[in-house]
């Protein structure tokens, strides 16, 4: 009888014990997320406050330059924004190793949006504390949420990893574009097919949200201008991967290419799909974004899926740009996987280094703004960087990810040839640049 009381002593106080912990561990997560939310220092500004030109991008407290960014760092595209997180840090790490700029360091502070636009507008406003100076977003639904507070001048955005044209016409005196649009990359994709695959039954799958549907209407004028018409199009529900109704719809109006506009995984069903439907020796091409896919569909189904791309092959180009984001990679992240994306990432952070570097001191938000402007004609590593006011983009050039070891066509601005820098391959007529 001693013995059982004795037990059920024991196992009361067991119970207190982890109930007890229980109640420690949660009141330090909640002390963690508390002390995540508070700002490294005073703000400069706060949301629904206008910054001006004079806006000092260096914290006199710190000594630091903070840029903030929002990116969806967990969750189905969570790779690509990691990728171009980790290619502007590999640049902004290496930079504040070898003293900064002239002492002061220069740092990302990067939240994640789990690419929910409500989210970014939470992610922007809680960054405000620290910088109203932004590099790098993912998604058009998620800029297109924080626009109101960039056409209103309080905050500046950068290097936006999004092509829409909603974001390039009439583009906001603080913003700047480093890659091509997207009526461009699908102006190259779309030449591409017609002059080198010789194929003009283009059909579309497209994901129904704003960036979806933009596309479609940028493929329909693109293809209006050679005489042609979108073959047949589907779209699936954003946010899903339910498309089996599109494959089976494209897939009985037998095209001979089509152009996916649709997120990896969705992308990666679709092609399986429409395969399976039987259409056999159709083309597939698509954005960038579906890069992660490309060797994945390649190996279980044989597809050969071509790609454009905003920046030169990050494994094989002989760009001097190119061979310095290889060395870093192999001397800073030897156990990271090199993609487009990390390289965009690298890229955005070498352009914006660049550039502090070459303002005067202290930097402020209108002198780094100038001195973006005064960007023409530069060869930088091999890429062309020029200014355009209208759109305020820094870069047009494209290029087609052929998959494999093949090289990479080179598509440079109107009126020239295709530059192929591999030394492979015959060169294209470049598309109009847009």
């Amino acid at each position: 009888m001693q013995i059982g009381l004795n037990m059920q002593l024991k196992i009361k106080l067991y119970a207190v014990f982890f109930f007890l912990s229980f109640l420690s561990q949660k009141n330090f997560a909640n002390l963690q997320v508390e002390q995540k939310k508070q700002p490294l220092y005073f703000a400069q500004s706060s949301p629904g406050r206008q910054i001006l030109p004079s806006y000092s991008l260096v914290n006199g407290d710190e000594n630091e330059i903070v840029f903030g960014s929002s990116m969806p760092l967990s969750g189905g595209v969570s790779i690509l924004g990691r990728d171009f997180t980790y290619g502007v840090n590999l640049v902004f790490n290496k930079l504040n190793r070898s003293g900064g700029i002239g002492g002061t360091l220069v740092k990302l502070a990067s939240q994640n949006d789990w690419y929910d636009p409500a989210k970014t507008v939470q992610v922007v406003n809680l960054l405000q504390a620290q910088t109203s100076v932004f590099l790098g977003i993912l998604g058009a639904e998620n800029l297109l949420a924080i626009m109101p507070q960039i056409k209103s001048k309080q905050m500046a955005m950068f290097f936006p990893a999004v092509g829409n044209k909603v974001f390039r016409k009439n583009a906001p005196d603080y913003m700047v574009h480093y890659r091509a649009s997207m009526k461009r990359e699908l102006d190259v994709l779309i030449t591409y097919v017609l002059k080198a695959l010789r194929r003009r039954k283009i059909a579309v799958f497209y994901e129904a949200n704003r960036w979806g549907e933009g596309a479609v209407q940028e493929v329909e004028s693109i293809l209006a201008k050679h005489g042609l018409t979108v073959y047949s199009s589907a779209s699936y529900p954003a946010g899903t991967v339910n498309v089996l109704p599109a494959a089976r719809s494209i897939a009985k109006t037998l095209p001979d290419a089509v152009i996916c506009i649709a997120q990896a995984r969705p992308a990666y069903n679709f092609i399986q799909q429409v395969v399976n439907e039987g259409l056999y020796n159709a083309s597939f091409l698509g954005l960038g974004e579906l890069a992660p896919i490309q060797p994945i569909i390649k190996k279980s189904r044989g597809v050969e899926l071509i790609l454009s791309s905003v920046v030169p092959d990050p494994w094989r180009s002989e760009l001097g740009i190119a061979k310095q984001f290889r060395r870093d990679m192999k001397k800073h992240l030897p156990n990271r996987k090199i993609s487009q994306f990390l390289f965009e990432g690298y890229l955005a952070g070498s352009v914006m280094t660049n550039i502090l570097k070459r303002t005067k001191k202290p930097p402020t938000l209108g002198n780094v703004l100038e001195q973006f402007e005064r960007l023409k004609n530069v060869n930088f590593g091999g890429i062309s960087l020029d200014f355009n006011a209208s759109d305020r983009s820094l870069c047009k050039d494209v290029w087609i990810n052929t998959g494999g070891d093949k090289a990479w066509p080179r598509f440079v601005s109107a009126a020239k040839k295709v530059v192929n820098l591999q030394n492979s391959g015959r060169p294209y007529e470049s598309a109009k640049t847009s």
